[in-house]
């Protein structure tokens, strides 16, 4: 409205002027020029942005109800994001740790829709994911509240509610729910060593089950709840596969092959130990028989594979391996046919957990 104002008043003093013998054409010129100047200058006015108006609702929230929604707007959660369509589905989801966000985190794989979710977002490390029985809940080792220590924590399957589980002098990590839920064994350098402990679910009574001078890691359960599987390097200078009942006793030996067994675990129906191996000068993924006969090369490669887990029902073998450059996930036949790969992340992917 106020250009047509200044416009008018222009024009009526032009023509004015233009009656006037005393007005000379460069005088004339100026005047436009000016004219055109201030049609500018009102123009850019009228079109300023308004001034950012505050609701009442936002006016009395509180400063970290704002800072909350501010934050949000800036650094929302990440949305899933698909695999490769050169997997094939599966049935199942798989829990696993991964440093494709810049910091390890704690992912899962939902195989029907290919998708990946990430469920912790934190600066320090969350490792070593492993699923309750339900399938509810899922437990980890992490960094979060010390940078120099792991400690154990729980959260749900979408990564809500966590819960810190253990606060101990030592690094807590490698942590396996017992079948029936009841229960949690873990390997604690609480002690100055490595040593296989169990506690409640909860985070109460823990108890040291190994007691031994020894380096003792990796505990896993046996389908029945009565055995853990573990590895020892208490006879050696190398790991081996040990089993002991529940209770700490009974402490029986499984292999004797030069180089190092580890990461061993009860197949579903307690018939068969899976483990990890690099007796052959690289890590390779192994199966044998639960007393030690039968084992079995099942990747049969020159890459390093690592960090076995049983998967759909235990007819597949879930792994991670540096074939093809990084650490990614991979599924094979329990009998070592049929390799897939499972990620493409271009970054680390390791610690698979089947879901039951």
């Amino acid at each position: 409205m106020l250009v047509y104002v200044i416009a008018i008043l222009f024009a009526f003093v032009f023509v004015v002027s233009a009656r006037s013998v005393r007005w000379s054409r460069k005088r004339h010129l100026v005047l436009a020029a000016l004219f055109v100047i201030l049609c500018t200058a009102c123009q850019r006015t009228e079109k300023e942005p308004e001034a950012a108006v505050t609701t009442p609702s936002e006016a009395s929230a509180s400063p970290t109800a704002q800072t909350t929604r501010a934050a949000a707007m800036i650094s929302p959660l990440p949305t899933p994001t698909a695999e490769s369509d050169d997997i094939p589905p599966f049935e199942g989801k798989i829990a696993f740790h991964s440093e494709r966000a810049g910091n390890i985190d704690i992912y899962v794989i939902e195989g029907n829709e290919r998708i990946t979710k990430q469920l912790t977002h934190h600066s320090t490390r969350d490792i070593e994911p492993a699923w309750s029985p339900d399938g509810k809940t899922i437990i980890f080792a992490s960094a979060r509240d010390n940078v120099s220590d792991l400690e154990l924590y729980v959260m749900n399957s979408d990564g809500g509610d966590l819960l810190q589980l253990t606060q101990s002098s030592g690094f807590d990590l490698n942590p396996q729910w017992s079948p029936d839920g009841s229960q949690i064994v873990f390997q604690s350098l609480r002690d100055d060593n490595f040593e296989i402990y169990v506690m409640d679910s909860d985070g109460t009574n823990p108890v040291n089950l190994s007691n031994h001078p020894a380096r003792d890691t990796r505990p896993a359960w046996s389908p029945d709840g009565t055995q853990i599987v573990f590895a020892s390097d208490r006879d050696s200078n190398t790991d081996e596969i040990y089993i002991m009942d529940s209770k700490g006793k009974n402490v029986v030996r499984v292999t004797r092959e030069e180089g190092n067994d580890t990461l061993p675990s009860f197949s579903p129906d307690g018939k068969k130990i899976l483990f990890a191996s690099d007796r052959d000068g690289n890590s390779e993924i192994y199966v044998m028989n639960s007393d030690g006969t039968e084992q079995q090369n099942l990747t049969g490669t020159q890459a390093d594979e690592t960090s076995p887990a049983w998967a759909d029902g235990g007819d597949k073998v879930v792994f991670s391996s540096n074939r093809d450059g990084d650490w990614e996930l991979y599924l094979v036949n329990s009998d070592g046919s049929n390799q897939v790969r499972l990620t493409y992340s271009e970054s680390l992917d390791r610690f698979p957990a089947w879901s039951p």
